[in-house]
């Protein structure tokens, strides 16, 4: 039996190899093919080996980056958390932060000319400028023809009543340069008028005349009226004016 599966592998090996090799080359054929079989195996394995290992070292990053990425998932919740606990909110970079809006002082010591229905047009523009000053001045601007209007009705109590008084010499305190001088100049010169002239001497009226007991004529008390108006502003504005130089 053991010399038919010879002769058998002989044959094989003729068939594979030519029929033109002798009968004592065969075990060497033999021996080389079954060389050549080992070497392809072990080939053959050394790259199945290389690709697993390939195989194994791409899962092996492929786990390490999904843990990573867990890990960041895990501490922005995390942080989240302890934001909404503290009361912290956090911007998205589409948002932008809010403009503080500046506070307007609403606790001022003086009426609000615009809710003033006796003023006039004019009065009601001018007032309204001054306290807007004291009001909202970051955005308050300075405008000349509302100024030049205070300081000329500044003596009338029909223009400015006398309720906004304190409002209209608080502005006028911060003037300066040649507003401020001719200010003085005007309170100075109602405060210290000129000596009246000397006029002829009156003539005695016969006792009886009914004109020597005429009471003073309507318009001269309106005048007496409007410079005690007068003289009071000029003092409180001159005192004012003195200590802001």
């Amino acid at each position: 039996m053991n010399e038919n599966k010879k002769r058998k592998k002989e044959k094989r090996v003729l068939g594979d190899h030519g029929e033109g090799v002798s009968g004592n080359s065969l075990p060497v054929l033999v021996e080389n093919t079954t060389v050549e079989k080992k070497k392809k195996k072990k080939a053959t394995k050394l790259v199945e080996g290389k690709l697993q290992l390939t195989e194994e070292e791409s899962s092996k990053d492929t786990q390490d980056i999904s843990t990573e990425i867990k890990g960041e998932k895990k501490k922005k919740r995390k942080k989240d958390t302890l934001a909404e606990e503290n009361g912290d909110t956090k911007l998205n970079d589409s948002q932008e932060p809010q403009k503080k809006k500046k506070r307007k002082n609403h606790d001022l010591p003086y009426p609000d000319p615009e809710n003033d229905t006796v003023l006039t047009n004019q009065a009601c523009k001018a007032l309204s400028y001054a306290y807007a000053q004291f009001q909202d001045p970051p955005n308050w601007k300075f405008n000349k023809a509302r100024q030049n209007w205070l300081v000329r009705n500044a003596w009338s109590s029909e223009a400015i009543p006398e309720n906004y008084v304190p409002l209209l010499v608080q502005y006028l305190a911060g003037v300066k340069g040649g507003v401020k001088e001719n200010l003085v100049k005007t309170c100075q010169s109602i405060l210290s008028p000129p000596e009246p002239q000397q006029s002829t001497p009156e003539l005695s009226l016969p006792v009886g005349d009914p004109s020597a007991t005429e009471p003073p004529k309507t318009q001269d008390v309106e005048d007496v009226k409007i410079d005690t108006v007068k003289e009071s502003r000029a003092r409180t504005l001159l005192n004012v004016l003195s200590v802001s130089t």
